[in-house]
Formats: structure tokens, C-alpha cells, sequence
């Protein structure tokens, strides 16, 4: 991932616009809670794993998803 600079002027924040620089795109993953909410066997932990695989791709932290796949 890319950087975050202190902006000084108003040439920084035109050089330093993240709709040009970011060069760090990934999907953002789409997870379906309907076999959750039509109460599927299985739903939970599929949605666990679906969640966990979300938080690792977009580089955020799996550890709160441990509760869900331990249930």
C-alpha cells in the first residue's frame, strides 16, 4: 500500500491526489447473508470463512473473526 504524507501546499495536494497515485486496487469482495437469513445449515461457518478471506485480502485484521469460526 501506498503512503500517507503530511500535505504543505496546495501543488502537494494536486501531486498527491490518491485518484491518481493509488495504484492499490483490489475488488472489494461481496459476501451474501442470505443463507444466513433464511437460517441455511452451514451459513455461518461459510460466512466465517467468506469474512475472514475479506479481512486478509483487504489487508485488515482476521483476528475478530476468530469467534465466528470456533462457534
Amino acid at each position: 500500500m501506498g503512503h500517507i504524507e503530511k500535505i504543505k501546499s496546495m501543488e502537494d495536494a494536486q501531486t498527491n491526489d490518491a485518484r491518481i497515485t493509488n495504484n492499490d486496487h483490489r475488488p472489494l469482495p461481496v459476501i451474501d447473508l442470505g443463507p444466513l437469513m433464511r437460517g441455511e445449515a452451514g451459513a455461518v461457518e461459510n460466512i466465517a470463512t467468506a469474512w475472514c478471506e475479506a479481512c486478509k485480502n483487504l489487508g485488515s485484521s482476521a483476528s475478530s473473526t476468530t469467534a465466528l469460526t470456533k462457534r
